[in-house]
């Protein structure tokens, strides 16, 4: 028997401050399809209407200096949405920033945004480590 795979998105916060994440799956839209026929029954269209939306689970705060992991659903892209204080507001630090599955990302010292390197949670894609504090 196998081990059931799980696919994890990391936000690692070095930051000096909280930061708010919400990870999300695809935007799952789901479409109501109706067939039209024309007055005299010799043509038809096919007509979509977009029905709902994925919901959203609202935000995860992550304390400066540690990581959070989340496990979306499915197997395509996720979209990472992360908001955070700077000199007294709020600041979006990305916003729906697409990633492939089990990819993670980093919001360095300076409230930026970093990819890591595949399999790493504080190391980004050009090497740098943002655990040593």
């Amino acid at each position: 028997m196998g081990t059931a795979f799980s696919h994890r998105t990391y936000v690692a916060n070095a930051f000096e401050e909280t930061v708010y994440a919400m990870v999300h799956a695809d935007r799952a839209h789901v479409y109501e399809r109706g067939l039209y026929l024309d007055r005299e029954c010799t043509k038809y269209s096919e007509k979509s209407q977009l029905v709902h939306i994925a919901k959203s689970d609202g935000y995860t705060a992550i304390a400066s200096r540690s990581e959070v992991h989340f496990e979306p659903t499915n197997t395509g892209n996720v979209y990472v949405t992360i908001f955070a204080w700077k000199r007294g507001r709020m600041v979006n630090v990305c916003q729906a920033h697409p990633l492939d599955t089990n990819r993670s990302v980093i919001v360095d010292k300076n409230g930026f945004l970093c990819n890591t390197e595949m399999g790493e949670i504080w190391v980004d894609e050009r090497g740098h480590n943002h655990k040593t504090w």
